[in-house]
């Protein structure tokens, strides 16, 4: 795997705060990236719909999720997105996004070798 750009991208971006040895070959990795990305759930052996989207798991980090439900139950998607646009994570709340983004990939990795 060749990861010259994203060790380039990284000292330029990210002030170098990745290293090599995390740079590892993943072939479940870009679906998982795929499946965040799109507002669908996740189903597990138990039947269980599991939230994946993202954007999701962001207002669940930022303890907004009431807030966000009563908007989007009773105002204007205008309303709704200006939430989304205003959160700001403070360290505690990356920290546990960084937590749901993990438990989410462990699970989507369990779920996906036992389709297999």
């Amino acid at each position: 795997m060749d990861t010259t750009a994203i060790q380039q991208f990284t000292a330029k971006h990210l002030k170098n705060r990745i290293w090599t040895t995390q740079l590892i070959e993943d072939d479940m990795l870009i679906s998982f990236l795929y499946k965040i990305a799109r507002n669908q759930a996740m189903s597990l052996p138990s039947g269980e719909k599991l939230p994946m989207y993202i954007k999701h798991l962001f207002i669940q980090a930022a303890g907004l999720e009431a807030q966000y439900a009563a908007l989007y139950n009773n105002s204007s998607m205008d309303e709704v997105e200006a939430l989304e646009r205003s959160i700001l994570l403070n360290e505690t709340q990356s920290n546990t996004f960084l937590q749901l983004l993990t438990e989410r990939y462990t699970l989507f990795r369990q779920v996906q070798v036992k389709k297999d």
